[in-house]
């Protein structure tokens, strides 16, 4: 999946995407964070937030839907990536990876 966020303002802000999912599929989402002596330290996490993930074992800055579970991760990379059709080199952070335990709305 790709999918461009707007401009996070604050620490508290958040952006959505919903994606539909069959059992079994594998679901995957990084951040790409442009290279930028600004943004280096940059380091926001991803949550994949879904039916039959599990429980997070940390508190979320919003309130899962019922039935809902997530898988969240953390940015920890500082390498530098770059894209050759773009021409530009980003910072990949927080990378999530999941098999859709059920078929829904991710």
């Amino acid at each position: 999946m790709w999918f461009v966020m707007g401009q996070l303002q604050h620490d508290a802000d958040i952006d959505v995407v919903t994606f539909d999912y069959v059992a079994g599929e594998v679901m995957r989402g990084v951040i790409y964070i442009p290279v930028n002596d600004d943004l280096h330290a940059f380091a926001p996490h991803v949550a994949l937030v879904g039916p039959g993930l599990p429980v997070p074992d940390q508190p979320l800055p919003f309130a899962l839907p019922p039935g809902m579970g997530a898988v969240v991760e953390h940015s920890t990379n500082t390498k530098t990536y770059f894209d050759i059709f773009t021409q530009i080199n980003f910072y990949p952070r927080a990378m999530v990876e999941a098999v859709a335990p059920v078929s829904g709305r991710y």
